[in-house]
């Protein structure tokens, strides 16, 4: 019988060592997982209505709750004069331009998925320059 030396069965020993932690750890993923899937799939399939209701509620109340919390951040924190003071005007107008960019992309992965290329090829590539046109004023207005 031969003799393992001892700092190799050591490497051996932490090696399993952290391979049980990573399994034990992916267990626990797969579990919270798990508790998380579960009830909202047994209510998207067995109330629909009140499922969306329900998800569309709370998709309100976190932009409720972010909007408060910014708010509150804005007036705490000193104010910066070379930035442009934001109104109600320019902050609804950023919200459309999010639900403007979210329905084009919408609408251009439905017309991918419903396989009207001819349709939803320039409809993508006028989402990415409005994306872009988009980016590139948010990156200007941050400068001043």
């Amino acid at each position: 019988m031969t003799h393992i030396p001892s700092r190799i069965l050591k490497g051996w020993i932490s090696l399993a060592r952290r391979a049980g932690f990573f399994l034990f750890i992916a267990a626990g993923s797969a579990a919270l997982a798990l508790a998380i899937a579960l009830p909202l799939w047994y209510a998207s399939t067995r109330r629909p209505a009140a499922y969306s209701i329900a998800v569309v509620a709370l998709l309100i109340a976190v932009g409720v709750f972010s909007a408060v919390r910014s708010a509150v951040r804005a007036r705490s924190l000193p104010r910066d004069p070379s930035r442009p003071r934001r109104t109600l005007g320019s902050v609804l107008l950023a919200v459309l331009g999010i639900i403007v960019l979210a329905g084009g992309l919408y609408g251009a992965l439905f017309l991918a998925l419903r396989g009207m290329w001819a349709f939803a090829v320039p409809a993508i590539a006028v989402w990415l320059v409005l994306l872009g046109w988009a980016g590139s004023r948010r990156s200007a207005g941050n400068t001043r």
